[in-house]
């Protein structure tokens, strides 16, 4: 059984905050694992395949010169969200994100080492990825009796090399290794150029949406979107999956992590 992550982000240092975030599901290649969040090869496909076609209609409905270009988030209009974000289908995935308020963060940090965006990055995967393992501890316990959980991450390349890769598993893998009591944890990083991968291109569009939120949540006005046209968004996609957004915990540090339950991220 794997753990499979699909991460994208939105925002950097300069900005009023920086999301990290996309989609996870259990993963299992033998296709022997039956249940509502456990995809295989076949799920898999289908749920790129979905995308893609929504994609492809939007471009063509837009008149897009090239079908084959990547649909990113940020140059895609409120309709054009509401039109995907209201046909993605649920097919077991899960979404996940945490939010950095930037300000805070600097006035919090004062060591300027820690200004540095690529660490920021991998401490915010390392509480996200956490906090996450974490509240599914039923469900790795049910669905790995070895004890031993495979986590792949694939992330939106970000111009930082195989040795920044590297740097992050081995990050990753020292600081979650004990977040799961009696069992051991293999976490594999791989970078994915976005215009060639729909799983990133997915993410994309789950942390501008969070991104875009993080106005709402931190009561700072958003000259992009109002906070109406965000939950309009937010109703389009629950309207098809089960899963909805919610606070998973207060503010720490100046951090706030969404991931996938029963309630829903109240944005009013």
């Amino acid at each position: 059984m794997k753990l499979k992550f699909c991460l994208d982000e939105s925002g950097n240092t300069r900005t009023a905050f920086f999301a990290v975030g996309g989609l996870y599901y259990f993963f299992d290649e033998t296709n022997n694992k039956k249940g509502e969040h456990i995809l295989n090869y076949e799920k898999e496909r289908q749920m790129w395949a979905n995308l893609k076609r929504l994609s492809r209609t939007i471009k063509r409905t837009n008149h897009w010169p090239d079908l084959k270009s990547e649909l990113k988030a940020n140059q895609t209009n409120h309709h054009n969200k509401v039109f995907l974000f209201s046909r993605l289908q649920d097919y077991g995935q899960r979404a996940i994100s945490i939010i950095c308020n930037n300000e805070a963060w600097d006035q919090h940090k004062r060591n300027q080492a820690d200004h540095n965006l690529n660490l920021k990055y991998n401490y915010l995967l390392k509480v996200m990825l956490g906090r996450c393992l974490q509240s599914l501890l039923p469900e790795i316990k049910l669905n790995c009796p070895d004890n031993h959980l495979e986590i792949e991450l694939k992330c939106d390349e970000r111009g930082t090399g195989t040795q920044f890769a590297r740097s992050l598993e081995s990050y990753l893998n020292v600081q979650l290794s004990t977040v799961l009591p009696g069992f051991t944890i293999a976490i594999r990083v791989l970078f994915l150029n976005s215009e060639h991968n729909y799983s990133i291109q997915y993410a994309d569009f789950i942390v501008n949406l969070v991104y875009l939120s993080s106005y709402a949540i931190f009561n700072i006005p958003n000259l992009v979107y109002n906070d109406t046209e965000i939950l309009e968004i937010y109703r389009s996609m629950h309207t098809q999956f089960l899963c909805h957004w919610c606070q998973t915990f207060e503010m720490e540090k100046n951090l706030v992590c969404l991931t996938s339950s029963q309630s829903s991220l109240d944005l009013v």
